[in-house]
């Protein structure tokens, strides 16, 4: 399932256009004003441009962006997009580090960040069709399966023609759960009388429960998912942090990009980490993995060569992991394995 930020990263990394791309991360939250944020970035991108045609026209864009995005409160950061063929800008709900990148292709490592942060969580609904296991990030959603309960026994339900003992209703909430990970924010609704107020019996399935015992008549799974989505967006967390040291215990590892950049090509890498707030610039050849790098962005022709490698990573089916730099050790900002 691809949610919105997915969908819009794809639509960037299919782009098979030629010329000068201009990708800019604009935090309009914070304690920098951000008309002079967006002011800077856009002479930043302004200086690196080939022609003043260009550079007229991206101004002409760009100026009208901001004031018409600041009605949207969730917005912690815009994504601007140009080039010849792309005028795009892509609202995100977590604040990424400014930035401004004028190259060949575009940059989207925020991107792919921001797309993999959202925490899922599941919507467990009693129904009149049994209990539906739904998988939500709060944007987009999955029906996984409604697994259908026996007809017999005990145990009062508003859905089903019959009723469940325990024990049915029990192996029903064992199946849903063996679908979902530990750890997950799970929400239930419209479970049988004497359980939807019973929190420990849920809590024993799974972590980070919220029962709603509302019966599922008086409110529609519409409903139900939208209140879902504002508790996972509570739940949603800045920086996701992991210890890579911990990941990546007993395995060969690469840290150098041009050696990681050769292994992607030779089908010899499986995992790559790469830093949110690292940036080296350069130029890498796709089909050979060499890399020459620059001190600085000098030109239109440097790109983030880390950002590039996530891109490539990608292209042949790579699991790719853009990580706050605090999660990995002071030296490093990219491994792979």
């Amino acid at each position: 399932m691809k949610n919105r930020i997915h969908k819009s990263l794809g639509h960037l990394l299919e782009d098979k256009s030629t010329g000068t791309k201009i990708s800019i991360y604009v935090p309009i939250r914070g304690d920098v004003a951000a008309h002079v944020l967006f002011t800077s970035l856009r002479e930043s991108a302004v200086k690196l441009l080939p022609d003043t045609q260009t550079a007229n026209s991206f101004r002409r864009w760009l100026r009208t962006i901001i004031e018409s995005h600041r009605k949207y409160k969730n917005a912690r950061t815009l994504a601007c997009f140009y080039s010849n063929s792309v005028r795009e800008v892509i609202i995100l709900d977590q604040e990424v580090p400014s930035r401004v990148v004028v190259a060949q292709s575009w940059h989207v490592k925020p991107l792919m960040y921001v797309a993999d942060s959202r925490p899922w969580g599941h919507l467990i609904e009693f129904n009149k069709d049994g209990i539906s296991v739904i998988r939500s990030d709060g944007e987009t959603h999955e029906l996984m399966e409604t697994i259908i309960p026996p007809v017999r026994s005990a145990l009062p339900s508003a859905f089903w023609p019959e009723e469940l003992d325990r024990e049915s209703l029990k192996a029903l909430i064992t199946r849903a759960a063996n679908r979902i990970p530990e750890g997950t924010l799970v929400q239930i609704n419209g479970a049988p009388a004497g359980f939807a107020q019973s929190l420990k019996f849920w809590q024993l399935f799974w972590i980070n429960v919220y029962v709603d015992g509302s019966k599922l008549g008086s409110t529609t799974r519409e409903q139900n998912l939208i209140a879902f989505s504002q508790k996972l967006a509570a739940q949603r967390l800045g920086s996701l942090d992991i210890d890579i040291r911990k990941e990546m215990d007993g395995i060969p590892v690469y840290s150098d990009p041009a050696i990681i950049a050769r292994r992607i090509l030779e089908g010899k890498i499986v995992r790559l980490f790469i830093s949110l707030e690292a940036v080296q610039w350069g130029e890498m050849d796709t089909a050979s993995g060499l890399i020459k790098h620059s001190k600085f962005q000098k030109d239109h022709l440097d790109e983030d060569v880390l950002d590039d490698i996530a891109e490539l990573a990608l292209r042949f089916g790579i699991e790719v992991r853009i990580l706050r730099q605090s999660s990995f050790p002071d030296d490093l900002e990219i491994l792979a394995a």
